[in-house]
């Protein structure tokens, strides 16, 4: 953001969103962090969205917007940031990223974007700063939207670990969610669709059982209800119907972690996944795909076991692996504990996206 700048910092984050994904949830992060830094924030949000009704910073502002591209939304928009000072724009998701560039261009704004998810879009190269979470999101943008090396800052999502605590012991939520202390939960986290890639969990865990394995998944997010109905009735044709449960949208996501042996991201596409620092701030270890910038926050045999996406006997090796050892959840969840606050907390994130 500019340290040369003699005028005091002062970031609209304007995210188009309205329900919770990993997108949502890093700008959340960072509008706490920031504001916690004293730098001033007004959060341009749409009505009724998560994120505008969730604790906040008291220095932290809220704007509502259709974040419309309209010429009427826009000079609103606008003349509320300029009398309030405001001088940086920072986007979050497609519709905020197109609304931003034009209130940049038009009205003098300095504009960011964070490439959550990498599109073929003309906007990205009108921003004056980019910021990729994972080298292959910058890569995609350098080659696919063209845009300049120098405009582009790699810059990986965080969480503030101390600020994400659970609050039930691994026995009281275990007995809560029903699961004995003898089977083995992986947590799945996260938006249940198809890029997900649940579909191929859901073999794996019958191969488990057929392995004398005694496992139970517990998936938290948002429910694509067509791919939700799919899955169940794979479950049901497999036999496995009572050992998956989709517990929808929560906000305990810590106590469920702190329940489960393990967390799987059997995703066939991902940026940063927020999912991953969570469980690494909750020293759980992960079984994920090598795809997008996964391998950036997880360490294969260090913080958890990397497979190739699409492969349900890589996937359930490596399940089978940590279900029948302990010791080694132990171990990589300590490992990527230490990780995460040494690589991915606000206290070493934040800094390099305000410079």
């Amino acid at each position: 953001m500019d340290p040369k700048s003699s005028e005091p910092l002062h970031v609209a984050q304007v995210v188009s969103g309205v329900g919770l994904n990993g997108a949502i949830r890093h700008c959340y992060e960072l509008t706490c962090e920031l504001a916690m830094r004293g730098v001033q924030v007004t959060l341009v949000h749409r009505p009724g969205a998560w994120i505008a009704q969730q604790a906040l910073p008291e220095n932290v502002v809220l704007y509502e917007s259709s974040v419309k591209r309209k010429w009427s939304e826009l000079k609103r928009v606008a003349n509320h940031l300029k009398g309030n000072g405001c001088n940086i724009l920072h986007s979050h998701l497609s519709s905020a990223h197109f609304f931003s560039v034009l209130l940049a261009r038009i009205f003098g704004f300095k504009s960011i974007a964070t490439s959550h998810m990498p599109h073929f879009q003309p906007h990205w190269w009108w921003n004056d700063r980019i910021i990729a979470p994972c080298t292959s999101t910058m890569t995609f943008q350098r080659w696919v939207n063209g845009v300049p090396k120098r405009r582009i800052d790699v810059i990986p999502n965080f969480i503030n670990p101390d600020r994400f605590v659970a609050t039930q012991s691994r026995e009281n939520m275990r007995a809560e969610l029903g699961i004995e202390d003898s089977q083995f939960a992986i947590a799945v986290i996260g938006t249940v669709e198809p890029r997900k890639g649940m579909h191929y969990l859901i073999p794996a865990i019958a191969e488990l059982v057929s392995k004398k394995i005694d496992p139970v998944v517990i998936s938290a997010g948002p429910l694509q209800e067509s791919y939700h109905q799919r899955l169940i009735a794979d479950c049901q044709r497999l036999g496995i119907a009572s050992r998956v449960r989709f517990l929808g949208r929560r906000s305990d996501i810590p106590d469920l972690l702190a329940g489960a042996d393990c967390v799987c991201l059997p995703s066939e596409r991902e940026v940063m996944p927020i999912s991953l620092l969570e469980a690494m701030s909750c020293h759980i270890p992960v079984v994920a795909t090598r795809v997008g910038g996964v391998p950036d926050c997880i360490r294969h045999e260090i913080d958890g076991l990397l497979i190739p996406p699409k492969d349900i006997t890589s996937l359930t090796d490596a399940l089978l692996r940590m279900a029948l050892n302990p010791a080694l959840r132990k171990e990589m969840g300590t490992q990527a504990g230490l990780s995460m606050r040494e690589h991915f907390s606000p206290r070493e994130l934040v800094p390099q996206i305000i410079q």
